[in-house]
């Protein structure tokens, strides 16, 4: 995939396709013990943190003379939810105890992870080796949009995350100076998206992709809500160590058309996916679409790209 900005052209290759994610499998499967280590010293001070809110709620109840519901023997209380099914009881608030135990890649709880994390949607996306990210799973009514528009310029907090195996935070992207990512802040401010932040996934020093959350508002993260967001990552990574063919049966990945497209012009005009790719996105930027949308219109053979015409003459 060819990225471009203002300071120049560089060229990366993108796979495109889950057999990069498996062939990390064995590599990853190295650091999996270290990383199991890790989560359960997470999930016990989740199962600590959640003790300590129900000692709280009870000590609330008797104070308003208020009856305290009898604890089940695991400690979650009577009528918890299973764990790692991110369904909350009652009106209690969520914790991330809710979100790791029994964590599910096919269907991950996305929607309670951001309202513990205090975001307003997230997104997981998967880079395996040195691939661009590529969208699995989001939550949140911009989320995909977020990530459209980050695919178009060709830059963004997720990239950076994912090239850089390091998190990224924009607490307020009206801040964000013109040099970072040109052009890309304002076109997520007309979004509606005020702050993002990206988490990198990988196990050890293998990139495995990124958790990306962002807010309609902004505002930073707290030290303890920043910890909650590397331990979720950490537990995704965890969980592609433990099934790394999980992505075989999923259903067409939210940017497939994308890659249709893509496939599409490179046959037709006999160049290099990562020319029609290019071509793709600049169409896109130029004419203020998604790469959804013009996708869909060159499948549809609604759109003519450049050279097309030609080709067709």
């Amino acid at each position: 995939m060819v990225r471009t900005g203002s300071t120049g052209t560089s060229t990366r290759v993108r796979s495109g396709s889950s057999y990069a994610l498996w062939s990390t499998a064995d590599d990853a499967r190295q650091h999996a013990e270290q990383l199991a280590a890790r989560s359960f010293s997470v999930l016990e001070r989740s199962r600590r943190t959640r003790a300590e809110a129900q000692l709280i709620r009870q000590r609330a109840r008797r104070t308003r003379g208020l009856p305290v519901p009898v604890p089940s023997s695991d400690g979650a209380g009577a009528g918890a939810p299973p764990a790692g099914t991110g369904r909350i009881s009652g009106n209690r608030q969520p914790v991330m105890a809710d979100c790791l135990p029994g964590f599910k890649l096919d269907c991950p709880p996305l929607e309670v992870c951001a309202r513990v994390l205090g975001l307003d949607g997230l997104a997981l996306l998967l880079s395996p080796g040195r691939g661009l990210p590529e969208l699995v799973h989001c939550s949140g009514q911009l989320g995909r949009r977020l990530e459209d528009l980050q695919m178009v310029h060709g830059q963004g907090p997720t990239y950076d995350a994912a090239e850089d195996s390091a998190h990224v935070a924009v607490p307020d992207l009206a801040a964000s100076g013109p040099a970072r990512w040109p052009g890309l802040p304002p076109a997520l401010r007309s979004l509606g998206v005020r702050a993002v932040f990206a988490f990198p996934v990988s196990l050890g020093s293998r990139a495995l992709g990124v958790l990306s959350g962002h807010r309609r508002a902004p505002g930073d993260l707290t030290p303890d809500r920043y910890g909650d967001a590397q331990d979720l990552a950490d537990t995704i990574a965890l969980a592609i160590a433990h099934d790394p063919h999980w992505l075989a049966a999923q259903d067409a990945l939210p940017f497939a058309p994308v890659h249709q497209a893509t496939g599409a012009l490179a046959a037709r005009l006999g160049i290099s996916p990562d020319e029609a790719l290019s071509r793709l996105r600049a169409h896109a930027l130029s004419h203020d679409r998604s790469a959804l949308s013009t996708a869909r219109a060159v499948l549809h053979h609604q759109l003519l790209l450049d050279g097309e015409a030609d080709a067709h003459s």
